[in-house]
């Protein structure tokens, strides 16, 4: 059935400090962080709804190459990303949704 963040909260992947009740929420705001399953069924997503420019980009960059997907503002780009891509796929907006899928 995949993961949840349940399971990821209940074995200590996820910082306490992004713990806000039930909800895993990123660092800039209390807005919830999606987790869910992806296929194949060894992976899942990681949506990080409203990431402000700055931040998408900074975390574009720290996650490039960590991870197995990375989508921002709906454009997917695969394991990496490029500088000049964050910071145009970051900035079309004051805030970009990213989806990052790990394994």
């Amino acid at each position: 059935t995949g993961v949840s963040a349940g399971m990821l909260k209940n074995a200590g992947g996820i910082p306490t400090a992004m713990v806000s009740g039930s909800n895993v929420v990123h660092s800039w705001s209390d807005t919830a962080i999606t987790i869910a399953a992806a296929s194949p069924a060894t992976s899942f997503n990681l949506t990080y709804p409203a990431v402000p420019t700055a931040n998408c980009i900074e975390l574009a960059q720290t996650l490039s190459g960590s991870v197995t997907g990375i989508t921002i503002g709906g454009t997917a780009l695969g394991t990496t990303v490029g500088t000049n891509d964050a910071n145009t796929l970051c900035s079309t907006a004051a805030t970009a949704d990213m989806v990052f899928n790990v394994r």
